[in-house]
């Protein structure tokens, strides 16, 4: 029913349409927004216009990928619409007399989708459920579910629930580059250790490098800070400052999967298993620090004996817990 008014036309953005674009999509969402009566209706009405663009062309679907919003929420979305919706004077039809009354082409598909985001950025929906009054204090944690458990250790398992995090919300390294950097610490710390247990192999250690060092250059300079040596420049200060929190939030989301590591092993063993494939000096100073370096890896060797313990302890727990339930 509304999947053309999404547009399957080529077409071009003329001056005037970038010029009156973003006012007119402000003016259009007050409108709508106005008709919207609590956050059912508003989720309700975002669902049925990615229900719609999904049918649409390529500005549109690629809105829908990366919408923050799972295919299973938005398909068929139309045919679950209710009255405070799609009646009358609701926000469905309000948006379509004013798209219905433009000249069809990209401008007017591009009208259409901005009008939806300025929806869900005010009522939090999908992409932006991240955005809140008190954001500045979310911390990786925060936003890290833990959904994936394959039975191969803690390790693998936050591996895994960041992997399912950044494909959800592909914009979060522009919105929340702290977080991002944060996530890339636990993550090459999470792959050093999945290394050690045959979980991944040296091209998977070498993969995730690339990614950690390539988002340190990203992120470098986005955000301020000053702890640290006052004999650097205030760049340096700053990016030291960044680095040194988003390490912090990575070794805090680490230890809400397991305690089984302090801080300063987690650090030692991924700078071992960084020196070992990829064959390149560390930081690390000789003497003192390189018998911590040893005597870590040594005890890092027995990691499938601790790792198997503390599964062995939970398996217990759960058989326990089943044994009462019956």
């Amino acid at each position: 029913m509304f999947g053309n008014l999404f547009g399957n036309l080529k077409g071009h953005l003329g001056a005037n349409d970038k010029k009156f674009l973003t006012s007119e999509a402000k003016a259009i969402a007050a409108d709508v927004s106005s008709r919207i009566k609590n956050y059912e209706v508003a989720k309700q009405f975002v669902l049925e216009e990615l229900d719609a663009a999904r049918q649409g062309n390529e500005y549109a679907q690629s809105f829908v990928k990366e919408s923050g919003f799972e295919p299973n929420e938005y398909i068929n979305a139309m045919e679950r619409s209710f009255d405070e919706v799609d009646g009358p004077d609701g926000p469905q039809q309000t948006l379509l007399r004013y798209i219905r009354n433009r000249r069809m082409n990209d401008a007017a598909v591009e009208l259409r989708v901005r009008v939806v985001k300025l929806i869900m950025f005010k009522w939090k929906l999908g992409l932006y459920a991240e955005i809140s009054n008190g954001s500045e204090n979310l911390k990786l944690i925060d936003f890290v579910e833990k959904v994936i458990d394959k039975g191969f250790g803690p390790f693998d398992c936050m591996n895994e629930d960041i992997g399912v995090w950044t494909d959800k919300y592909p914009t979060i390294q522009e919105k929340y580059p702290l977080i991002f950097m944060a996530s890339q610490y636990a993550r090459r710390s999470a792959i050093a250790v999945c290394y050690l247990q045959g979980l991944c192999d040296r091209d998977g250690v070498e993969y995730v490098e690339k990614v950690f060092k390539a988002t340190q250059i990203v992120c470098r300079g986005k955000t301020n800070g000053s702890t640290s040596p006052t004999t650097w420049s205030f760049e340096q200060q700053t990016q030291y400052a960044f680095q040194e929190e988003a390490m912090d939030q990575g070794y805090e989301l680490i230890k809400s999967y397991t305690d089984l590591f302090t801080k300063k092993q987690i650090n030692l063993l991924t700078a071992v298993v960084v020196m070992e494939i990829l064959d390149r000096p560390s930081r690390i100073k000789v003497g003192e620090s390189w018998n911590e370096v040893n005597e870590v890896y040594d005890s890092f060797c027995q990691i499938e004996d601790k790792l198997s313990q503390a599964l062995k302890t939970q398996l217990t727990k759960d058989n326990e817990f089943d044994s009462d339930e019956i």
